[in-house]
């Protein structure tokens, strides 16, 4: 029986000078080629491919998009990664800084603009929702929360993203006395609230 992940590898060698961070941005074609090739081991992963220019490597992310239940699918792939000298395969979207602005849709994210609430959930287990203020979120409530979800998912990664935030909603003003800082600072707030946990 022939192993998907061998041969999605076996084609990604033979490819990986089409797919280089100096050949950006990538057809759709090839996008699409990588995309069959990556759902013949699991139709729930996806990739992203980037990297910086000038250190002439090319990042290749496996992510689960945030769905916990693939994410030991995922570092499964990436354990049996060949190494290639031009390429880094990453199990998981890892946490960045939250020195960005992200979009989508037209809904700018400025991390540090973004007052929240973190609330844990009742019960026994880790998880928690984000209550973020954003005035008049009525208007356009779908990408407002999709926007947030990827901010979310860039400060944390995207495995701590997927095992802890259960939940992103929106209110046109949270009181002064529920305030527990910005977007900005979630890592933190998170990280103390497992630890006095």
């Amino acid at each position: 029986m022939n192993n998907p992940i061998t041969e999605f590898y076996a084609w990604f060698k033979e490819n990986a000078n089409h797919l280089s961070i100096d050949k950006f941005p990538l057809s759709e074609e090839w996008l699409d080629a990588i995309s069959d090739k990556i759902h013949q081991i699991d139709e729930k992963i996806w990739f992203e491919i980037g990297g910086d220019p000038k250190s002439n490597k090319t990042e290749f992310i496996f992510t689960a998009s945030g769905d916990i239940s693939k994410i030991e699918v995922v570092k499964s792939i990436v354990l049996q990664a060949p190494k290639l000298e031009m390429w880094t395969f990453i199990a998981l979207k890892p946490p960045q800084s939250p020195e960005f602005i992200t979009e989508w849709e037209g809904v700018k994210v400025e991390p540090r603009k973004v007052t929240i609430t973190l609330m844990k959930s009742k019960g026994c287990d880790l998880s928690y929702g984000i209550r973020a203020e954003w005035p008049n979120f009525e208007i356009n409530q779908k990408d407002i929360t999709n926007a947030l979800y990827i901010a979310v998912d860039t400060i944390l990664g995207e495995e701590k993203s997927a095992r802890y935030i259960k939940k992103i909603w929106c209110s046109n003003v949270i009181p002064p006395d529920e305030r527990h800082g910005s977007l900005y600072d979630l890592m933190g707030l998170l990280d103390a609230s497992i630890k006095s946990t």
